[in-house]
């Protein structure tokens, strides 16, 4: 069964409108319905149905219109007899209200506010109970009234952040139906001037100035007078400094951590991993995602090479290859109420403990998620041979870097799945992608070991065994060294492991050290 009150009182068996008889009875209907699974008492529901004009055998009509209305409910839906009341036992996502209430509600948290709006928007077919009247349905239609503008209202700010535009008509209604509404005024001038009539923007300002002035004695807020000074100095294009991620795949437990990161109002997250394990792809690609959430804009600064820039309008900020929480912290205080990403190889427990950062960790692909950013760049077709994608992906070892290289050699050479998978053997020289390789981001990590944690991953590329546990106290802050800089995969407490491409690369540094030192 669904339940109608957006619009006229209306049940729906099986998407059927069936009857729920008169007004009186549907107003009944309309009180149970309201309070879902609640118990409303007999004398509140005499006064909600008729207010002080309660005819004298008022409880036993009441009495008489559940009886008729028990006959209309179905699939388990009932109106139960308690405690000198009457509770409705139907699922409150089942009353358009209680559905448009829940929407309103995650679509606050959401990545896909969006369309959970439009959905919410979606199942007002008019005032509510609009065929039915009492005193305090009356009340309850203003309430919810109220709650439906502010959707409106998000759902603007929501298209103006995203630079699409917003129905510059219904903004013109809804400033003249709430003449003192600030933000209402607010959307209406950043639409105007996003439309290119900035002198028409800046008169609506002057108009309501001088309303607020007359009627209440009070100056616009705060942030309709910044609107007014950005529009007067045609300061209102805001940042988009995201760059492209070329494929995405899987990952949606990382996802999933960064949009609870995002719903509980985090302002730093820091999203740690080994070289080449997707961290700035991930970043990038979540932040694009959730890019209309933020209406300052949004930037990427590399911090190999470049500066940031602050803003005073919430941003979402990605700090890319930070290289420790040293780097981080200063730039911190110039995006104060932005959401800031870090991406990092450093652990930066520093900046967790100290600033709050909220730790994402990104981990090594799974198979799944390997053979899936291979279709990813490649389409399936091209992937026809099970056991060479197979292969593939148990070379590649869960690095996104590596299985992009593999693509990209694929894609380019036009070789034979079979040909490549062969090919791969234990050495880097076939994850060869371009400007960034295998080689090249294991070697960023391994600069910047002490001496003994290198030799210490040089010894532990030559030996067979994957597993490795300090043997020693002293060994022991050297494998934590190596964990820091990931090379070194701490599965467990004090437990470790090094996967073949890192082996492939610690025999390479041993090899080369050897030759160096024999002259060879």
């Amino acid at each position: 069964m669904e339940f109608g009150l957006l619009g006229d009182v209306e049940v729906r068996v099986g998407g059927r409108l069936v009857d729920a008889g008169h007004a009186r009875q549907r107003s009944v209907l309309a009180v149970l319905l309201v309070e879902a699974g609640r118990l409303v008492p007999v004398d509140v529901l005499v006064d909600r149905v008729w207010g002080a004009r309660a005819p004298h055998r008022a409880r036993n009509a009441v009495a008489g219109y559940v009886s008729r209305l028990r006959q209309v409910l179905t699939d388990g839906v009932r109106i139960v007899g308690r405690l000198g009341g009457y509770v409705l036992t139907a699922d409150p996502l089942s009353v358009d209200l209680h559905r448009f209430d829940a929407l309103v509600r995650q679509a606050r948290s959401s990545a896909d506010a969006l369309s959970l709006l439009d959905e919410a928007l979606g199942l007002w077919r008019g005032d509510p109970f609009s065929t039915v009247d009492t005193p305090w349905l009356a009340d309850v239609r203003s309430a919810l009234e109220a709650r439906r503008l502010a959707a409106v209202l998000d759902r603007n700010d929501l298209l103006l952040a995203q630079g699409r535009p917003a129905d510059l008509a219904d903004l013109e209604g809804m400033a003249k139906t709430f003449p003192l509404d600030e933000r209402v005024t607010g959307q209406l001038m950043l639409a105007l001037c996003r439309g290119g009539r900035q002198a028409e923007a800046l008169l609506r300002y002057d108009r309501m100035r001088v309303r607020l002035a007359d009627e209440l004695g009070a100056d616009p807020g705060p942030e309709l007078r910044a609107l007014h000074r950005k529009i007067l100095t045609a300061n209102l294009v805001t940042p988009a400094r995201l760059p492209a991620v070329p494929s995405f795949a899987g990952r949606q437990r990382e996802l999933a951590a960064l949009d609870a990161a995002l719903a509980g109002g985090r302002s730093l997250v820091a999203i740690i991993g080994t070289a080449g394990v997707g961290k700035s792809a991930l970043a990038l690609h979540w932040a694009r995602r959730v890019a209309d959430r933020f209406p300052g804009g949004q930037t990427h600064v590399d911090l190999r090479s470049a500066s940031a820039d602050g803003s005073g309008e919430r941003m979402l900020v990605v700090l890319d290859n930070a290289r420790d929480a040293e780097q981080v912290r200063p730039l911190l205080r110039r995006f104060p109420r932005s959401l800031v990403l870090v991406t990092s190889r450093d652990r930066l427990t520093g900046l967790v403990a100290a600033d709050g950062a909220h730790p994402v960790a990104v981990g090594l692909m799974s198979t799944e998620d390997s053979r899936a950013l291979l279709v990813e760049r490649l389409g399936a077709e091209r992937l026809g041979d099970v056991q060479a994608v197979d292969e593939i992906v148990r070379r590649c070892a869960g690095l996104p870097l590596a299985l992009t290289a593999v693509a990209a050699r694929l894609a380019c050479g036009g070789f034979d799945v079979r040909e490549v998978a062969a090919e791969l053997g234990e050495g880097l020289d076939a994850f060869d992608g371009g400007d960034s390789t295998l080689r090249v981001a294991f070697s960023e990590s391994y600069s910047t070991l002490s001496a003994e944690a290198a030799r210490l991953f040089r010894v532990l590329g030559l030996r067979a065994d994957e597993d490795v546990t300090a043997g020693t106290p002293r060994v022991r802050p050297l494998l934590a060294e190596l964990a820091r800089e990931h090379l070194l995969i701490e599965r467990r407490p004090g437990r470790y492991v090094l996967h073949g491409l890192l082996r492939a690369f610690a025999v390479e540094r041993a090899q080369s050290l050897s030759a160096a030192t024999t002259g060879h």
